[in-house]
């Protein structure tokens, strides 16, 4: 996989295939990566130039402790595109990937020459956004049990013998990378719940 910088943050995206046709940009959903659209990219890179990205908080890019929102999104992508030079691409977004690649047509006309949607949900009912908000407080005490336990080991670590402590609490802590985030999730039900309620 290739890696480019956008501040901070390494986002890490795979770039493979070549030809005359507009590049077929791949965007996944949320809680996922690159690798779900495997067969997607392995098929028209005998054809055309593919990209599929891993989105900040996914994948093998940087999970910052941040508010994760479509916007922040978009501006990574758009980001890499001016940096790799693309020319207009065919975005193809799937779940949480439509919603972006739905905006970042919006914004960036300049990067698009077609958009594709899969699974996405642009307008969701009260239902739907009823449904996310006990995973949305299920996620923000799994953050703060995060939090804990980072300072109990940074406590720990002053310990001459911290070095178990060290590495059992370091797997844990990979197993709760931040690709389920409070952030992106309360931000989601802030978004489609002022979408679906005009009174709002």
């Amino acid at each position: 996989m290739q890696k480019l910088n956008r501040d901070d943050v390494a986002l890490y995206f795979k770039d493979e295939g070549s030809g005359t046709a507009p590049p077929m940009l791949f965007v996944h959903g949320w809680g996922c990566d690159h690798t779900f659209f495997a067969p997607q990219q392995a098929h028209f890179s005998h054809f055309q130039r593919t990209i599929a990205v891993d989105l900040r908080g996914h994948g093998a890019s940087s999970a910052p402790i941040q508010d994760y929102t479509v916007e922040g999104f978009v501006d990574d992508l758009a980001h890499l595109c001016r940096e790799l030079t693309l020319p207009k691409s065919i975005v193809v977004g799937h779940s949480m990937g439509g919603a972006i690649a739905l905006q970042f047509v919006a914004r960036h006309p300049e990067h698009v020459a077609a958009t594709v949607m899969i699974d996405s949900v642009l307008f969701p009912s009260p239902a739907f956004i009823d449904n996310l908000r006990p995973i949305s407080e299920s996620v923000r005490r799994l953050q703060a049990g995060l939090q804990s336990f980072r300072s109990m080991r940074r406590i720990e670590a002053r310990r001459k013998n911290a070095s178990a402590f060290r590495l059992r609490f370091s797997q844990s802590l990979a197993s709760l990378r931040q690709r389920l985030s409070h952030a992106m999730v309360r931000s989601t039900i802030q978004r489609f719940g002022k979408t679906t309620n005009p009174r709002t």
